[in-house]
């Protein structure tokens, strides 16, 4: 295949142009006169665009301080963001035309889906699901907020959005942490978050199952989706104990409801969100060490959320007891998993741990006037697409907030699909060599 061609064929490539597109896009709609209340630099408008299409909600000037149009701008990027941008595109193609074999094949390994038919369906209900799921959140949250909100319609789709594509937006003209005590807010806020952060897949696969029950059909449901849902369920609880733990005297409100909610809230909010309820300047180092864990794990393959994904932890988890028991292949629920996903997997692992100290590294360099731990966590927070800052961002050097902004579409489209994506070349004869053992431990 021409070199060319095999440039615009990889999906890897595709993903990072789009992204690049809607931030170039984004960046100058932004910077419209009609969008900006007070003239901003261009590189806080890339920074914005970049932020708000990686979902991450890290913002270098205050979000209001653009207007309304602004606003619907940013709530546009978010959702491209969200879905992804080849996502949406080929889905209103394929409504009009017959694409071609070479783009059903690469909407087919972007998905991760082997045939084109699947892929549509899938495609489809994506884009049905987040539409339904978005419309009636809007809803609910539009009759539980206070309505002498200025455009509570459109506030309401905003956060609706924002919570469902773990963006962590926020357009309220008061700090988030004023809805510690809003039980219905957070209620319906932390169902979003949940939803976006299960995955398209998983919840496409939950309702067929569902559907097979009703209607007295057998359906096997994936070792992926049992997989998502094993390891969510567990990081959530492990999560909110420890976050109940550790800053117990901010949730001791006397309400365990209360208390019970925000933790949860936060606990699932700190995974790829953002949102907080708690003043994150003043929680403590165990508590952030918690957060840059929990987002460096992020949400599930095919969410919305970031990290390094659910199953890849889960994946390192089972090598690791694989190990520790003297077994040579690992196995999870009666299933061999292939030694390509487990390298995939330590690959993905290492990369995002080596990206963060190399971001982090050279913002020690442009930026030392901060401490370790506010560096570390903001160069955490950009890659794992979280946007939770200890308030240092907007205070950064032109070059910090150019690594910053690497590190967020890094962070988006993963290490290892970025590296493969830049990838010029690829051997296609396989061949092994003899096999000598080394020294290691």
């Amino acid at each position: 295949m021409p070199l060319r061609r095999s440039f615009f064929t990889s999906p890897g490539r595709i993903l990072l142009s789009s992204i690049l597109i809607t931030i170039s896009t984004g960046a100058a709609l932004l910077a419209l006169p009609w969008a900006q209340k007070t003239s901003h630099n261009l590189i806080d408008l890339i920074f914005t665009a970049t932020s708000a299409t990686c979902v991450t909600g890290l913002l270098t000037i205050p979000i209001h301080e653009f207007t309304l149009f602004g606003h619907a701008i940013i709530l546009v990027l978010m959702q491209i963001g969200g879905l992804g941008l080849v996502t949406i595109a080929v889905f209103f193609i394929s409504l009009f035309v017959d694409i071609g074999l070479n783009t059903q094949n690469i909407t087919g390994q972007i998905l991760e889906i082997d045939s084109w038919k699947r892929s549509k369906k899938t495609l489809f209900f994506i884009i049905t699901f987040t539409l339904v799921v978005e419309f009636l959140a809007t809803i609910i949250i539009y009759y539980t907020l206070d309505t002498t909100y200025d455009h509570p319609l459109f506030l309401s789709f905003f956060h609706a959005v924002s919570a469902f594509c773990s963006a962590g937006f926020t357009i309220f003209p008061h700090p988030f942490t004023q809805f510690s005590t809003h039980m219905p807010f957070l209620s319906i806020t932390i169902l979003l978050m949940l939803i976006g952060e299960v995955g398209f897949i998983t919840w496409q696969e939950l309702l067929t199952y569902a559907q097979a029950l009703k209607n007295k059909r057998y359906f096997k449901i994936s070792l992926h989706t049992r997989l998502v849902l094993i390891t969510t369920t567990l990081i959530i609880i492990i999560s909110t104990s420890i976050l109940a733990l550790t800053e117990y005297g901010i949730f001791s409100s006397g309400s365990v409801i209360h208390d019970g909610i925000n933790s949860i809230f936060n606990a699932l909010s700190y995974r790829s969100t953002g949102f907080s309820t708690l003043n994150i300047l003043q929680v403590g180092n165990a508590t952030l060490l918690l957060i840059i864990a929990l987002s460096f794990i992020g949400s599930s393959p095919g969410s919305t959320g970031s990290g390094i994904k659910t199953t890849t932890f889960a994946l390192l988890i089972a090598a690791i007891k694989t190990v520790i028991l003297g077994r040579h292949v690992v196995d999870i629920k009666g299933r061999q998993i292939p030694n390509d996903q487990i390298f995939k997997a330590m690959s993905i692992f290492s990369l995002g741990i080596g990206l963060i100290g190399c971001s982090a590294f050279c913002l020690f360099l442009t930026d030392n006037s901060w401490s370790f731990i506010e560096i570390f966590f903001e160069s955490s927070s950009a890659f794992t697409n979280l946007g939770l800052s200890l308030g240092i961002t907007p205070h950064l050097s032109v070059i910090g907030k150019i690594i910053l902004i690497i590190s967020m579409i890094m962070g988006r489209i993963g290490t290892l699909t970025l590296i493969l994506a830049l990838r010029w070349r690829q051997d296609k004869v396989q061949f092994n060599y003899p096999e000598e053992r080394v020294m290691i431990g």
